[in-house]
């Protein structure tokens, strides 16, 4: 059973196609981005609950 779901592949293969295309030669997911946009959140006093509701998870 297979835990990733095709919008994740799809996200996943923009993502390095943009890097190729721009000339980034650094191996990024999407993953990364999205915890780089929690830390720039955090840096600018975002919170932990800010980073929450936008990023789609539980604010639990």
């Amino acid at each position: 059973m297979r835990r990733h779901h095709r919008r994740a592949q799809v996200l996943q293969r923009a993502l390095k196609r943009a890097l190729k295309e721009s000339g980034i030669h650094k191996h990024a997911s999407v993953h990364s981005l999205r915890h780089s946009f929690a830390t720039h959140l955090l840096l600018q006093g975002g919170g932990y609950q800010a980073d929450s509701g936008l990023s789609g998870t539980c604010p639990c």
